[in-house]
């Protein structure tokens, strides 16, 4: 975990020093991905859609969006140029992206459990990685699952999964001269109802995080772990273009 931790804020520190115009956040009325560059204090700038992001953008966060609402050919366009496009849950429908993750039916809302495909859940003892004990992830009520790719797809790359159905949880893609980070849950976990003991004890009640006292309010450690996990995910599925 430590190793991890120095990881993620050298990513983080890369990222706050971009130009604000490097990272566009295209408007979702789904999901909240702005919030997430906001609390993280990473710089960047909103549009209404991807004909409105400027060229400059080599990163370009959609979060969950209805396909629909995805003009395909300024996505195709934006790929092009080698951007990377940040995606979750509903965007997997959405043509390019749907024909390389190939997503299926929407499924009910649950609780995913995430295991790294690569690093410290792979590598760590049976105790860190048990079902119980591994950080639960809000799948929302009509989520879109992706595929596991076959091993001759090798434009897809498959980060973490879900431990109990081994599923893609998240994913990252070669698509039409770009790259695209897809999440199966939202990126920005609003409500986590996680179903352990742990998960629903109050972190003001937890001694190893007594210091923060009552900052922290009713959250509980379910979703200070659904939380931290989706922010390591993505500063790990971005680490290449951070290099």
């Amino acid at each position: 975990m430590h190793v991890e931790r120095i990881g993620q804020d050298r990513s983080l520190a890369r990222l706050r020093r971009w130009a604000p115009q490097a990272i566009a956040v295209v408007d979702s009325k789904l999901s909240s991905p702005r919030s997430l560059l906001q609390f993280l204090d990473i710089p960047h700038i909103e549009v209404d859609s991807l004909s409105d992001v400027p060229r400059l953008a080599s990163i370009v966060v959609l979060g969950c969006q209805e396909a629909e609402a995805i003009n395909p050919v300024a996505l195709e366009s934006t790929l092009s140029r080698g951007v990377t496009i940040i995606s979750s849950d509903k965007t997997a429908l959405a043509k390019p992206i749907r024909d390389v993750l190939l997503p299926g039916a929407p499924r009910p809302a649950g609780i995913a459990r995430v295991e790294w495909a690569t690093g410290t859940a792979s590598g760590a003892p049976d105790l860190l990685v048990g079902a119980p004990l591994l950080p639960g992830i809000q799948l929302p009520p009509g989520y879109i699952p992706v595929t596991m790719p076959a091993g001759s797809r090798g434009n897809v790359e498959v980060l973490a999964i879900d431990r109990l159905t081994r599923q893609p949880i998240l994913v990252r893609a070669k698509i039409g001269g770009g790259t695209v980070i897809h999440a199966v849950p939202h990126w920005w976990q609003q409500s986590v109802h996680c179903g352990t003991a742990v998960d629903r004890r109050r972190l003001a009640d937890i001694p190893a995080f007594a210091d923060l006292s009552d900052s922290v309010g009713d959250v509980r450690f379910g979703e200070l772990q659904a939380a931290r996990s989706m922010m390591m995910g993505l500063l790990r599925a971005l680490r290449p273009r951070l290099r």
